[in-house]
């Protein structure tokens, strides 16, 4: 792990202590939000759906809907199997089907257990997801440093919205971030791995 990502790790979690588990849950939701759209390849039609409504559940959680633990951890266990075998050849596709399912557990996990660092990792994922797109040398080219900086800038306006704002309006209004992300992330994707 690079410094740079340590301190923004660091600072994001001294950002969330300052929230409620419903705004920490929202956060991860909102980053999942960000992720699905690059959900694709030959598993992508079965992995989608899953995903989808396990962040559905996630938000309802954090939006004050009844918190079912048992129907929680039922939905992560099935989240949590969709995770690629080390048998399935590598893809860039591939990675990225699993950086979102990861977000998605950990958006999970952070409705039943008020810890920060269930967030942080569920940033984690998509920062690793745009470092793996860079590293693919996907182009257009860029710098890695760049990027890391557009996708860290994109989490910490995430944040500073949902502590300033009502929650359940803020889930539809992050189009900048989501075109950002889109264009400099999953529009280099190449589409014959989609």
């Amino acid at each position: 792990m690079t410094a740079s990502l340590q301190e923004f790790e660091r600072d994001l979690q001294r950002d969330l202590r300052g929230l409620s588990q419903q705004a920490h849950v929202a956060v991860a939701v909102v980053i999942c939000d960000l992720m699905l759209p690059s959900v694709g390849g030959p598993r992508g039609a079965t992995i989608l759906p899953v995903l989808k409504d396990a962040v559905e559940l996630a938000w309802s959680s954090s939006q004050g809907g009844s918190l079912d633990r048992a129907e929680i951890r039922r939905v992560l266990a099935g989240v949590e199997a969709l995770v690629s075998s080390d048998d399935e050849p590598y893809s860039l596709q591939l990675a990225v089907n699993d950086f979102a399912i990861f977000a998605v557990a950990y958006a999970l996990d952070a409705t039943i257990a008020d810890s920060v660092q269930n967030v942080v990792w569920c940033a984690r994922q998509l920062v690793e997801l745009a470092d793996s797109v860079e590293a693919e040398g996907v182009p257009p080219p860029g710098a890695e440093e760049e990027l890391y900086i557009l996708v860290t800038a994109a989490i910490r306006r995430i944040v500073r919205r949902l502590g300033q704002a009502n929650l359940s309006s803020v889930r539809d209004d992050l189009a900048l971030e989501r075109d950002q992300i889109t264009r400099l992330v999953f529009d280099r994707i190449p589409r014959a791995d989609h």
